[in-house]
């Protein structure tokens, strides 16, 4: 259903763009908009615009140095992963749509900051999961978006990307990556959801895990959260465990 010729779809008109053009993130942020949950507003860039910009630029030279990487040898791996980063973050993008994607997030909110998130088209698969290995950042200037943008698309070429692709037979080339912009929601506490228990295999339970600030200090392993066991049936609280946060 998506229009290939649209370099960049609006996060609330995005929900019926199939996974490999918007990738997992965007796919459920999509959704949850749909479905009236409250989901900061903002922009998806698809995975056919950075397809786009690496074939036409920089696809011979990406080629080339996916033929040479030595899969047993680890240094090698991060220096080719290096020399790829290096032609993607040197890309240059079209003034023109560098316009309407500033001029887009500005109408949206004139004055905020923006998340720019990487949204994987092999994100978070029944076979495969990419979930934290690429790269999102926060608190980014509308003025500096494309230049975040092209550090996402960059790491979809991390080192543990590329092996995690090859480990599990998935082509370098045959998938990209979108890249999901939102409006900064400057949070007093934020947390993660876990639908069901993921380490006692408990369907009936929930696991909420919640911080003060910004949930990034959870992903990142910053702190550790308080959980919290929740009964699906009930929404009554079954375990809890209070931990000390210093940050």
């Amino acid at each position: 259903m998506e229009d290939k010729n649209d370099f960049f779809v609006n996060l609330d008109t995005c929900s019926p763009y199939s996974l490999e053009a918007i990738g997992g993130k965007a796919q459920n942020l999509g959704k949850l908009t749909s479905a009236g949950f409250p989901v900061p507003q903002g922009i998806v860039i698809p995975t056919y615009t950075y397809e786009s910009y690496t074939k036409n630029k920089v696809k011979n030279e990406l080629t080339l140095l996916l033929e040479s990487i030595n899969y047993d040898n680890e240094r090698n791996i991060e220096e080719k992963s290096k020399q790829i980063k290096k032609l993607i973050l040197n890309i240059s993008f079209q003034s023109k749509l560098e316009k309407e994607i500033i001029e887009t997030l500005q109408k949206l909110d004139k004055n905020s900051l923006w998340a720019v998130r990487s949204s994987a088209a092999a994100e978070d698969l029944p076979e495969a999961s990419f979930a934290g290995q690429q790269d999102s950042f926060l608190n980014v200037s509308a003025e500096q978006i494309t230049t975040f943008i092209k550090k996402c698309w960059a790491s979809y070429w991390n080192k543990r990307a590329i092996t995690y692709r090859h480990n599990n037979n998935i082509n370098h080339l045959s998938g990209g990556i979108a890249v999901v912009i939102q409006r900064m929601i400057n949070a007093d506490k934020s947390g993660v959801l876990f639908t069901s228990d993921p380490r006692g295999k408990r369907k009936s339970t929930m696991i909420l895990e919640s911080i003060y600030g910004l949930g990034e200090a959870i992903v990142s392993g910053l702190v550790t959260p308080d959980q919290f066991a929740i009964n699906k049936q009930t929404g009554k609280i079954v375990k809890q465990n209070i931990n000390k946060q210093t940050v």
